[in-house]
């Protein structure tokens, strides 16, 4: 039998094609228990279905790979989508008393030793994570600016948990691509039957990650207002001509600019579409239609592969009383509109989002400004064999 299509059904599609919606790809911590599962399936597919590793777990079944580590307190995995689709993810762990995975299978017991004593002469106490179970679906290993992007959402999670070294352990085959990151090796390579592969044991204190990650303008963080809350946002990748949102659209997000353009176009006196305003790396948009619950009074298209930090209502609402000086990059782009046109579409009442986000108005008023855009992040691996990108190997 045929599927049944409506009219209307058609018409939907049909003007979404028109205004260019394409779902863009979102990298996000998986929270729910959907969202976890995603993961590990994910896992197996990568691991068992498309490299023959982990041969314990074809026999069992399940179609998951899952370790005790993915049931420890401090734990997170970034998982990326394309659309419904699980495409890449990546876990965290925060030291505890069982260990990190890597540690599975290597002796970082000298490594610690080293670490510790250094801190001891710094009076300060060591924050150790590890990064394992990096799994990327084969057609997406060609993609580095997802690939970038995981990384850096990684990273992220590490630096809220105020990680000062990383642990690991790479597949033999690429462990050379991490040295690019800060990781060095402290044993030979082995192999592994329980993973079937040759690993590396390795490791990296952060700042040399995070520089790697962030760059190493400090005022781009800072400028971000995100320090210790980058990684609870979800980030977008978008290409260019994507839609990121359509006038008329309910204003559920604010949005920063972390790597490319976004052009902001609106209907002229004319209904012709115009372009406003084009907005590049540090620049913040949306949040005031946002926090005045209203809906889209303009267009946003992304002019070339851009990368943006999405931010719900929710989450403003919670950040802003606790720091007024945050709202600052939220207001700048507004405040660009008043010398145009079409600066009605735009007007916003200060005393109805001074209410809701339970700020002076006075705060409101004086805020706005550009942002010092910094240097760009550091490229990504650039010797990297797209098909040759394996795993930080994860302990299962």
């Amino acid at each position: 039998m045929q599927p049944i299509i409506s009219h209307h059904s058609n018409w939907v599609f049909l003007k979404l094609f028109v205004r260019g919606w394409v779902v863009p790809i979102k990298l996000k911590v998986a929270r729910t228990a959907e969202e976890l599962d995603d993961v590990f399936k994910l896992r197996y597919d990568v691991y068992v279905s498309e490299r023959d590793k982990f041969s314990e777990k074809r026999a069992a079944g399940d179609g998951r790979i899952t370790d005790h580590f993915d049931t420890l307190p401090d734990v997170a995995n970034v998982v990326v989508y394309d659309g419904d689709t699980a495409v890449a993810s990546f876990r965290v762990n925060k030291d505890s008393t069982s260990g990190l995975a890597p540690e599975k299978y290597f002796d970082f017991t000298q490594v610690r030793t080293l670490i510790a004593h250094a801190n001891d002469e710094e009076d300060s106490a060591p924050c150790i994570v590890s990064g394992s179970m990096l799994a990327i679906r084969k057609q997406w290993r060609h993609k580095r600016n997802v690939i970038f992007a995981l990384f850096k959402k990684t990273t992220a999670v590490m630096r809220g948990w105020g990680a000062t070294h990383v642990f690991g352990a790479a597949s033999a085959e690429t462990f050379s691509l991490y040295g690019r990151l800060g990781f060095n090796s402290i044993a030979k390579e082995e192999w592994v039957e329980s993973v079937g592969d040759r690993l590396v044991p390795m490791v990296a204190p952060f700042d040399k990650v995070s520089t790697w990650a962030f760059g190493q303008n400090p005022s781009v963080n800072k400028q971000l207002w995100l320090e210790s809350s980058h990684a609870e946002f979800e980030t977008l990748l978008l290409s260019p001509g994507e839609m990121l949102f359509h006038e008329g659209d309910v204003a559920e997000y604010a949005y920063f600019i972390e790597k490319g353009s976004v052009s902001i176009s609106g209907k002229g006196p004319d209904l012709k579409e115009i372009v406003i305003v084009q907005l590049g790396k540090g620049a913040s948009f949306g949040g005031l239609e946002v926090l005045d619950d209203e809906c889209r009074k303009a267009t946003a298209t992304a002019t070339k592969n851009t990368q943006i930090i999405a931010i719900k209502r929710k989450q403003m609402l919670k950040i802003i009383p606790q720091d007024n000086d945050k709202m600052e990059p939220l207001w700048g782009f507004a405040k660009t509109q008043e010398e145009h046109p079409a600066k009605r579409t735009f007007k916003i009442s200060a005393e109805r989002i001074a209410k809701r986000a339970q700020v002076r108005e006075s705060e409101i008023r004086r805020a706005g400004g550009g942002l010092d855009n910094g240097g760009d992040m550091l490229p990504f691996f650039r010797a990297l064999a797209s098909d040759d990108l394996v795993s930080v190997s994860g302990a299962q």
